[in-house]
């Protein structure tokens, strides 16, 4: 249970290793709802579940700033487009790569 958007990435990058039949219990109050994270990850398909949580550091998470000037809707076209494979990639190593 969270209302937080970081532990639904992060649920939903791991469900492979948790379970198909894992849910999330999102919002507050009377404003909770039930949210099954298999049908999202079949939507998405694995590499861009993969890649989503280095997406999401860049561009919401509570850590991290924004792309100045960029909505989330831009962000997103380019991810689909351009950065799947280098978001994949982040943190798989333990260096950078050139």
């Amino acid at each position: 249970m969270s209302p937080d958007t970081d532990v639904f990435v992060l649920a939903l990058r791991r469900l492979p290793q948790i379970g198909p039949q894992t849910c999330i219990l999102n919002g507050t109050g009377s404003k909770c709802k039930l949210v099954l994270l298999q049908p999202i990850y079949d939507a998405l398909g694995s590499d861009m579940v993969a890649a989503l949580p280095g997406f999401h550091a860049f561009t919401d998470c509570d850590t991290t700033g924004r792309f100045s000037g960029k909505g989330k809707n831009l962000c997103w076209k380019s991810f689909q487009k351009a950065a799947l494979g280098a978001f994949i990639n982040l943190g798989q190593g333990p260096q950078l790569q050139k």
